[in-house]
């Protein structure tokens, strides 16, 4: 885990929405950009 960084979230959680993005491409199945929103900066 500290290895590859998961024990920081500002670290990993970009590189895990770069990859969700590359999978999932636009076929979402909500609204990503409401969901962000919501999330506490």
């Amino acid at each position: 885990m500290d290895k590859l960084g998961l024990r920081d979230p500002p670290a990993f959680l970009p590189r895990l929405s770069q990859v969700v993005n590359a999978i999932v491409g636009d076929s979402w199945w909500f609204d990503r950009n409401e969901l962000r929103d919501k999330l506490p900066d």
